[in-house]
């Protein structure tokens, strides 16, 4: 029987760049991290996956492939009613899949093909042992979007089962004829199938089988990214994503501009350089994103490990003590072993041991907003209310 499953993409602390937009056929694309796996909400619009196409680097995959950090396009059909749809295609790249090079678990920073990575707060990994469960020469697969450096901001570090092929994306920092450099990594691309056009500053995904007797990514395949937002004068756009790029009122997120003005809702704090922000808006005769709301997102400041002692429909309780709120921006990701298919705060129970990572909480009394809530331990749950019921009834015989 086939297993429904649905996935949320929403943007984080560190959301990638996610451009939204529904045609006059009701159909529309989409793309965002995974931020649990029990629905899709992309701008207002959840999207059942049961009967999706799964593709991963261009080759078939299934729901099971499927987790949290990971980004995706999702495409599908917006039902009449505009807030519900389904998927029928979600496609998954990695952004950089190679061998680790160097690791500092001390200072949270690994180097994985020429690419300097430094662990977030809120990072996701493979395996219960985050950073510390990570050796030199281990392959891993890595998502996240860019920040205002061109550097990956680590949302998921995977373990991948193979290095076929080598994966690197990033901006070309030097073109020299066939042989560009991304950060500290050379790529001879004059043995690719398909020969591209690449100029400095251009975002590239790269493929190879092989590095070369100079340490150079010998390169099988390759594309060049458009980072542009693509759509008329008058549609409708949704952007999610760091600000790359700050100028007063118009700021760059990864290469998309969005303009503000006194007609624009803000929510949360100013925009800064690195922020994470949620932008809704219509695109105007330059391109740039003219924002009707903007939503400015706090970074993940503190870690807690606890044990649940309650939950509600927005809100879980630690220890009996701590109160930290839940939202549809909240990442679940269970390393349990429960084998969950799907997980969210509906699956969690009273007893589970969760590494929770947050903002807030301070001397002030402010509230705890979860940015991710992982869970390391499943409990079986409380109790059931029948023990209540023989002691009772016991009572009742005395």
């Amino acid at each position: 029987m086939s297993l429904k499953k649905r996935i949320v993409i929403s943007a984080l602390f560190l959301a990638t760049v996610a451009t939204v937009y529904a045609g006059i056929s009701g159909t529309g694309r989409a793309s965002g991290l995974i931020t649990r796996l029990s629905s899709v909400v992309v701008a207002g619009v959840v999207y059942e996956t049961a009967n999706a196409e799964i593709i991963i680097n261009g080759q078939p995959g299934s729901e099971a492939d499927l987790a949290a950090g990971q980004i995706v396009d999702v495409f599908g059909t917006v039902n009449a009613d505009g807030v519900s749809g389904e998927a029928t295609r979600v496609v998954i790249a990695d952004m950089l899949r190679a061998s680790v090079d160097e690791i500092d678990t001390a200072a949270g920073e690994l180097s994985v093909a020429g690419q300097e990575l430094e662990v977030q707060l809120a990072t996701l990994f493979g395996g219960r042992d985050g950073l510390a469960g990570i050796s030199v020469g281990d392959v891993v697969r890595v998502f996240g979007p860019f920040n205002e450096d061109g550097d990956i901001v680590p949302s998921l570090i995977a373990p991948a089962s193979s290095v076929d092929p080598i994966i690197v994306t990033g901006d070309a920092d030097s073109v020299h004829g066939d042989v560009v450099a991304i950060n500290d990594l050379v790529i001879d691309l004059a043995g690719i199938a398909k020969p591209i056009s690449v100029s400095e500053g251009d975002r590239i995904r790269v493929e190879g089988l092989a590095f070369g007797s100079s340490g150079e990514l010998v390169a099988t395949h390759a594309d060049v990214i458009d980072l542009g937002i693509l759509l008329p004068a008058g549609a409708s756009a949704s952007v999610t994503g760091l600000v790359t790029a700050l100028d007063e009122k118009l700021f760059s997120v990864d290469g998309k501009f969005v303009s503000t003005n006194r007609d624009t809702v803000k929510v949360g704090p100013p925009v800064s350089l690195g922020a994470s922000v949620v932008v809704d808006g219509v695109v105007d005769e330059n391109g740039t994103i003219v924002a009707s709301n903007l939503r400015v997102l706090n970074l993940a400041n503190v870690a807690i490990e606890g044990v649940v002692s309650g939950i509600s429909e927005d809100e879980i309780e630690l220890n009996q003590t701590m109160e930290i709120e839940v939202d549809d921006l909240t990442t679940f990701q269970d390393l349990s072993g429960a084998s969950e298919p799907t997980f969210g705060l509906a699956h969690l129970s009273i007893g589970d041991v969760l590494d929770v990572r947050a903002f807030g909480g301070d001397e002030n009394g402010n509230e705890i907003d979860a940015v991710a809530i992982i869970r390391t331990e499943a409990s079986v749950g409380p109790a059931p209310d029948d023990s209540e019921e023989d002691d009772e009834s016991e009572d009742d015989d005395e």
